[in-house]
């Protein structure tokens, strides 16, 4: 859930960023929707964060534990918490009808409109900013199956699991007003963006006041409405649903190979369900495991064993820490320059202002352009 944060602080970044390049660009209308979109999933990551993480201190609090292999089956005995949890879940995934969908879908028509404008750099950045926006919404997708299937689905996995009790009343209405608000800022997103584009044009930032049709088909790519997925939904689900209610309920053992009945610790674990997404990223991520036998006779015979894995950290490895290394050695050399007198230090800071002026002046010109 923490690190969930940089992914969505990067979208809004980016509606913000896509917002400004359009304004520049000739699209003002457009860069009004993306940034007023920009500010709704400001909220909207506010509401269904608070809400995942209330739902994640109900788990603690029910087990003491925040690792999802020592969970599982949490759904029956804390059920409130786990209908709570699965539509923050659905809302951080940007599925419709929730509100993480409306905030996401106007950042990403936005940057595929933005292969209409004026400037050759947004032209050619668009498609770019649209793919990756899409595969992080597909990982973060993926990250919250996990956490919904392994943490409250399926068997418990641990003695505390199995005896877990759902939280008290007072977060269990917490967690429900949370996921209500969710509800409704998706089903009322036209009018909700159309209210925070307000903000911008009261600022004098450059960007129109919209209209709720404009967020329903004003960005000439797509038009997409929360309360037609809404009903769409509805009429599917209850169909479903129905057809449910007519078939009879059989009630069968689950075949364990012959083993007798399944054990929690037989279903699918939080590292075998991300097995397959760090396979395809195992160049950039650079897993390291390793395992050795505890009991039996390796290699063939071994009835135990134990494994560790870690993430090898290449970034603060190859980015952050060369960085530091770099600033730490630009300060040494800059010291014996600031430190004798007040002046010279003054001097010194008067001119980096003015060298960042000129850097910004130069980077808005190339945006225009």
């Amino acid at each position: 859930l923490a690190f969930c944060s940089v992914e969505n602080v990067g979208i809004i970044l980016l509606g913000v960023g896509v917002a400004i390049c359009a304004r520049n660009s000739g699209l003002p209308g457009l860069g009004a929707l993306v940034m007023a979109g920009a500010l709704l999933h400001v909220i909207n990551h506010a509401v269904f964060k608070g809400l995942l993480f209330l739902c994640a201190g109900s788990v603690h609090l029910a087990t003491h534990s925040r690792d999802l292999e020592q969970l599982g089956g949490l759904m029956r005995p804390m059920p409130s918490t786990g209908r709570a949890f699965l539509i923050g879940a659905l809302a951080i995934s940007a599925l419709p009808p929730l509100n993480g969908f409306a905030s996401e879908w106007l950042i990403l028509q936005g940057c595929v409109g933005a292969a209409h404008a004026h400037g050759g750099l947004l032209r050619a950045a668009a498609p770019l900013l649209a793919a990756g926006l899409a595969l992080a919404g597909a990982l973060a997708a993926a990250c919250f199956v996990k956490a919904f299937a392994v943490g409250f689905l399926a068997l418990p996995r641990s003695r505390a699991a199995e005896n877990a009790t759902e939280a008290p009343r007072s977060l269990r209405l917490a967690q429900n007003l949370l996921a209500l608000t969710c509800v409704i800022l998706g089903l009322g997103a036209p009018w909700a963006v159309a209210a925070l584009s307000h903000v911008p044009a009261a600022l004098g930032l450059g960007f129109p006041v919209i209209e709720p049709s404009w967020v329903l088909g004003g960005l000439g790519v797509a038009s997409v409405s929360p309360l037609a997925l809404a009903a769409g939904g509805l009429v599917v689900g209850g169909g479903v649903y129905l057809s449910l209610r007519r078939t009879p309920a059989r009630s069968q053992m689950t075949w364990a190979c012959g083993q007798g009945s399944v054990e929690g610790r037989a279903a699918y674990s939080a590292s075998a369900f991300a097995n397959p997404i760090r396979r395809i990223f195992s160049n950039l991520y650079r897993f390291e495991r390793a395992t050795e036998p505890v009991e039996g006779v390796p290699p063939y015979f071994v009835k135990r064993s134990r494994t560790r894995g870690a993430l090898a950290p290449l970034f603060e490895r190859y980015l952050y820490e060369p960085s530091l290394r770099f600033l730490h050695w630009c300060a040494a050399k800059l010291e014996p320059w600031v430190s004798p007198t007040v002046n010279r230090g003054l001097a010194l800071f008067a001119v980096g202002l003015l060298l960042a002026g000129v850097l910004a002046r130069v980077l808005q010109s190339v945006v225009r352009d």
